[in-house]
């Protein structure tokens, strides 16, 4: 079975696996940065906890490329930076996890 990966916003709608001699290996979510809202008190024990917050984590997908050569390389590695290095967020899907949508921002 092909893993597929798309990339959307309102604007565009780009499957990304459809490039030509490109393969989606695998995926992998890195840890949530876990933000304690805390406030300390002179005169008081301890900290006032409050609620956590949440930072960003990154997604990470990684493709294979057959090229015939060190250009074709470094032509798709241009490739994909235009598409991927966007100035507005977008989300991405992908066939490992379908029903899950990443909200981007570069």
């Amino acid at each position: 079975m092909k893993q597929t990966a798309r990339m959307f916003n309102d604007n565009f709608d780009h499957m990304i696996t459809d490039m030509p001699y490109l393969k989606l290996l695998d995926f992998k979510e890195e840890d949530v940065e876990v933000r304690a809202n805390t406030l300390e008190v002179k005169g008081r024990d301890g900290v006032l906890v409050g609620p956590s917050t949440f930072g960003p984590f990154k997604l990470v997908l990684r493709f294979y490329y057959k090229g015939h050569d060190i250009h074709d390389y470094n032509l798709m590695k241009q490739r994909m930076r235009g598409l991927l290095f966007k100035r507005e967020p977008y989300y991405i899907v992908h066939s490992f996890m379908p029903g899950k949508k990443y909200a981007v921002q570069c």
